[in-house]
């Protein structure tokens, strides 16, 4: 077990991942305590790592709790995507292949 998600040894994506009960309410917790910021970068792998904690919230008897909490970084991540840079979709030339094939937006110039 890991407390941080493992990436591919090839091109150093973020593999796919589930959360255990465990990392869920640790990762609640962390951002209970951290809470997004106005300014943080919103990228694909934020907003992935934030789909594994809100998986399995939906579900009939979920924690009023905890859904409060993911509750209240998913509007967190909104007004920090609001107040980013630019909203307009990537552009599909400006993406690239990574060695194991997987899409990536290109960073830098």
């Amino acid at each position: 077990m890991s407390d941080h998600p493992e990436c591919c040894t090839v091109c150093g994506c973020t593999l796919e991942y589930l959360l255990t009960q465990t990392g869920q309410d640790a990762e609640l917790h962390h951002f209970d305590e951290n809470p997004v910021s106005p300014d943080e970068d919103v990228n694909g792998e934020f907003t992935y790592a934030l789909t594994r904690i809100f998986m399995n919230l939906d579900q009939p008897g979920a924690d009023p709790g905890k859904v409060a909490s993911a509750l209240k970084i998913a509007e967190d991540t909104l007004a920090a995507i609001k107040n980013g840079r630019d909203s307009t979709p990537p552009d599909p030339s400006s993406q690239k292949k990574t060695k194991c094939g997987r899409r990536t937006a290109v960073r830098g110039p």
